[in-house]
């Protein structure tokens, strides 16, 4: 059966899932190697439990709302009262590896998110070495950091 760990305990995918359900107002981070249940488990969650929940990438996060151009005031309000009543879901963060100051951007959009009553699930493949920035950023709104074992 898979295991998921935090710093103290190991989960079952069920445990997770019910961790996952229980989230406070913060950030949590899945991390585990490719084809391991990341996003299965969002999907389970985002179907199980019938959540208002948006599930968007990497990819999305740096060109919609990191993007210098589209991120006004006015986006920035239609984004944080559109996005998701309870949960947004971000997929392969990794992909910012390497991206010091677009890390440290997303991790002040994040937070704001946070500050706005956002719960956030963020899954990629080796999180704490290849995104240390970004978990340094939003450290003070992280409420859990799961790895695949």
């Amino acid at each position: 059966m898979k295991k998921w760990h935090d710093t103290n305990n190991e989960y079952t995918d069920d445990e997770l899932l019910y961790c996952l359900t229980n989230i406070k107002n913060g950030i949590m981070f899945i991390s585990g190697p490719t084809m391991c249940g990341k996003t299965a488990m969002l999907k389970r969650l985002q179907s199980k439990f019938e959540f208002e929940m948006n599930i968007i990438t990497e990819e999305y996060l740096v060109n919609y709302i990191l993007g210098s151009c589209s991120w006004s005031s006015v986006t920035q309000e239609e984004f944080y009262e559109n996005t998701s009543e309870i949960i947004l879901g971000i997929e392969d963060i990794d992909f910012l590896a390497g991206k010091e100051a677009t890390q440290k951007e997303a991790g002040r959009v994040l937070n704001q998110l946070c500050d706005a009553g956002k719960k956030i699930i963020i899954t990629g493949i080796s999180l704490k070495r290849k995104i240390p920035f970004l978990i340094q950023m939003t450290r003070k709104n992280t409420v859990g950091f799961f790895v695949y074992m």
